[in-house]
């Protein structure tokens, strides 16, 4: 039951990231991916603090 659950929240998320690769550049979709890692890192960081 997880892995099904999992896989069907998962083939959305695929099925934009194929469209998203066929509009933008590969480097442009990494460099967004990590300043969201590093926007969520610093949240997690600083919401620990508090």
């Amino acid at each position: 039951g997880t892995t099904l659950g999992m896989m069907i929240a998962d083939a959305p998320a695929v099925l934009l990231a194929e469209r998203l690769t066929q509009k933008l550049s590969f480097k442009l979709i990494r460099f967004i991916a990590a300043g969201l890692f590093a926007a969520l890192g610093i949240a997690a960081l600083l919401s620990t603090a508090f």
